[in-house]
């Protein structure tokens, strides 16, 4: 007897596929539930057993007629209306279109029976973390879902006070005993002891299964502060959501690669030096460049463990920022985790995606932001090069939808995100919250232009660093870092002294331009005076590119619409250019292109506009050089 699993694999390929999965992710994460269990004392045998338990039980509720039924469906739509599966090839067999058995949630069934089954590997291995929270319960019946009083309202409301749901969705001790097969010959390969466990010990008295989960579900706040209560300080919080959240992130990353038939989950294999390799082979693509490590980022790069990295613009400190990424991945063990780049903009994560893309490849690198899955849309529009404007270029295809999914879950070994997709881990932001951050927990996070933080986000990322500080080194960065932010940094990762803060001075100390300090102001009532307008025309006529930088996207706005007026005879409209945030996206991402630098060209042969008149958005992150800048005061904040 054979059993869909997925609408194109038999439940058995399906687990066997996942658990194949698990078994290279397991090995590959094993510092850090090494570091867990040590710091929880849990067994690690206890741990493995709950993980493997997670794989071999988390989609049996998908015997039920119930799914059965409704992949038949699925498959009956499509022509043909035959299965196969695509491992085994075996034909999958579709239910009559007699039988309608009502829908239900295969967690359900699995979350019941990891319950009942892992209180036996209390027994024997010991309690996993000194909670008792049903850790396994919460991963299975979550795994696909998300978990609030309202889950599964549907199956609430069909079989509340019914004695026969298990006979209304069709799950028998036959499709237990399936199940059971294949879960007890992935534990004797693992040499894990599984306890007996029989139909009857799960499904006794034909309980209602579902008020069982329901009331799990809905005691979870009761049970939190009883734990809190009973320990008599938060931190137990702590250690339900590090457990909760690494079984959870083990169990989901492998489930999408089983289903997905291919390697999803990709682990960085370069060494510092070959990163700088690729660095040099970039840089020199520059017609007569020439490469050469700096002083800064070679000391950042031999940084161990957490830092902070103050250097000027221009000071090479992406490239020093993702080799100390890489020097802390570099275990004795072997490369591990994943390197996370936090920035505060859209804008200069797209810069940085782009460059990153380039050193590790597309595959590796992922980029995370509300408006990621338009940018990966624009650029494919843009490389296809249309003739005409077509609207159905913008749908995004099946596969932009699949990368943009696998962005979100932080799966691949370098992701570029902006600052409030981390953030949301402080307060369980969103369903994603604890795959992200068990994605996260023994990687190497950047957080780059921390100066660009105000007081409300400093506070989360307090939040979030206190939590991850023992599990994720960090690196913090800005080429604006007072002493007061520098202590408060260190406090957050809970170090003092000097030893982890690298500076680059070098660059400081050459003075490359020369500087002018205004009596008055460059803006009076948000309008350039006239004699400053009359510099800038010199230094137009001179061949010069001249910036001018405001501090609000109402006052660039405005400052645009004068230069082009006053300089009409001098600037046609493809040689003056206005950036700022509020533009949207297609319009932005065009003005972001005419920015970028053309490798194979000479500087002076570059085509950027020579008048440009942005917001601070263009002084992070963004590669441009341009010979005069005309920048407003910034304020305080």
């Amino acid at each position: 007897m054979t059993y869909f699993g997925k609408p194109d694999q038999c439940y058995r390929c399906h687990v066997e596929a996942v658990y194949e999965s698990w078994k290279g992710l397991y090995v590959h994460r094993q510092h850090v539930i090494r570091k867990l269990c040590k710091s929880h004392n849990i067994s690690q045998e206890r741990f493995k057993a709950a993980s493997l338990a997670t794989v071999a039980f988390h989609d049996c509720g998908k015997l039920s007629k119930s799914f059965q039924h409704a992949m038949g469906k699925i498959i009956q739509k499509e022509e043909g209306g035959k299965a196969f599966c695509r491992t085994c090839n075996q034909s999958l067999p579709l239910l009559n279109k007699e039988e309608s058995p009502p829908p239900y949630r295969h967690e359900i069934i699995g979350g019941l029976i990891v319950r009942k089954l892992c209180s036996r590997f209390d027994e024997i291995y010991g309690n996993l973390g000194s909670t008792r929270f049903p850790f396994e319960f919460f991963t299975v019946i979550g795994h696909h879902k998300p978990i609030n009083p309202d889950s599964f309202r549907r199956e609430w409301d069909e079989f509340f006070g019914r004695s026969d749901e298990l006979v209304q969705i069709g799950y028998a001790e036959k499709e237990w005993n399936y199940i059971l097969d294949i879960a007890c010959s992935l534990f004797e390969r693992e040499h894990i002891k599984l306890p007996q466990i029989k139909w009857k010990d799960i499904f006794e008295d034909n309980q209602s299964i579902i008020e069982f989960v329901k009331e799990q579900i809905d005691m979870v706040p009761l049970v939190v502060h009883e734990i809190v209560d009973e320990v008599g300080t938060t931190r137990a919080m702590g250690e339900i959501r590090e457990i909760l959240a690494l079984l959870k992130s083990l169990l989901i990353a492998t489930d999408w690669e089983g289903s997905s038939g291919q390697q999803i989950h990709f682990h960085l294999r370069t060494s510092v030096k070959e990163f700088w390799d690729k660095v040099k082979a970039e840089v020199e693509k520059h017609p007569g460049a020439k490469f050469q490590i700096k002083e800064f980022q070679e000391a950042l790069g031999k940084l161990s463990g957490h830092g902070i990295a103050v250097a000027p613009t221009g000071s090479g400190k992406t490239e020093g920022a993702i080799a100390w990424g890489l020097n802390q991945l570099n275990t004795p063990d072997g490369l591990k985790g994943k390197i996370l780049y936090v920035l505060p903009i859209q804008v200069l994560t797209n810069s940085i995606y782009k460059r990153l893309s380039v050193y590790f490849g597309e595959d590796k690198v992922g980029l995370l932001h509300s408006g990621a899955l338009l940018y990966q849309v624009y650029s494919r529009v843009e490389s296809e090069e249309s003739e005409q404007y077509d609207p159905e270029e913008l749908k995004p295809t099946e596969e932009e939808r699949e990368t943009y999914s696998l962005n979100r879950m932080m799966f691949r070994p370098i992701m570029v995100a902006t600052v409030d997709q981390l953030l949301m881990l402080a307060f369980n932001g969103n369903k994603r919250w604890s795959v992200v951050m068990g994605e996260l927990m023994g990687g190497a996070i950047i957080f780059d232009e921390v100066h660009a933080f105000d007081g409300h986000m400093l506070a989360l990322l307090e939040r979030v660093a206190r939590e991850m500080r023992h599990y994720t080194k960090m690196l913090f960065m800005s080429a604006t870092m007072p002493k007061s932010l520098q202590s408060f940094l260190s406090s957050l990762v809970a170090l003092q002294g000097n030893e982890h803060i690298i500076e680059d001075r070098t660059l400081m100390s050459h003075a490359r331009n020369n500087f002018e300090l205004r009596k008055k102001d460059l803006l009076k009532k948000e309008k350039i005076d006239n004699g400053i307008i009359e510099e800038i025309r010199s230094h137009i006529e001179d061949k010069k590119r001249v910036a001018i930088v405001c501090n609000t996207v109402q006052t660039a706005q405005k400052v645009y619409k004068q230069v082009k007026s006053d300089l009409t005879d001098l600037l046609n409209n493809e040689e003056i250019l206005c950036i700022h945030s509020r533009f949207i996206a297609k319009d932005r991402r065009e003005k972001e292109k005419r920015l970028e630098k053309d490798k194979s060209k000479k500087r002076e042969q570059q085509t950027w506009p020579r008048l440009l008149v942005s917001t601070q958005v263009i002084e992070c992150g963004m590669d441009i050089d341009y010979d005069v800048l005309y920048t407003e005061g910034a304020p305080l904040e």
